[in-house]
């Protein structure tokens, strides 16, 4: 799967609506098994530190960069994966950040990177599966 995952955010996302987001982002992580740490170095931590932050990585030997995304502010996001297994998680959310909010832009890889990630999206989000899909290519 990809290598580093991009995405901007166009508008920043209310409080109910970033709620949502870290609900459906949490709902990701778990119907995963591939093993993941918040903030804190646990899992207990996901996804993320009160403040509202999304926040983790892989653990061990499986970890390379840490994956965060905030509410407040226009930003420009990105993460390195290198393929490692958290890579499956961060592919799911970008398929998920792309098709089924408003607040983001993603631009992706070719389709078949996303392939695992957008059954993990579907897995966890069942009421969204139909709308689900791989974020646009890169031109």
């Amino acid at each position: 799967m990809g290598y580093t995952h991009h995405w901007i955010q166009t508008s920043m996302p209310d409080d109910a609506a970033w709620k949502v987001i870290r609900e459906d982002v949490l709902s990701i992580i778990r119907a995963s098994d591939v093993p993941v740490i918040g903030y804190t170095g646990t899992a207990d931590s996901l996804p993320g530190p009160a403040d509202g932050a999304i926040h983790f990585d892989g653990v061990g030997a499986d970890a390379l960069e840490t994956f965060r995304m905030t509410q407040g502010g226009i930003e420009h996001g990105f993460c390195k994966t290198a393929e490692r297994p958290y890579d499956v998680i961060v592919a799911a959310i970008m398929c998920y950040l792309a098709s089924i909010t408003d607040f983001y832009e993603v631009n992706g890889f070719d389709e078949d990177d996303y392939a695992a990630g957008l059954a993990l999206a579907r897995k966890a989000l069942p009421q969204h599966a139909e709308r689900l899909r791989a974020p646009d290519l890169h031109e």
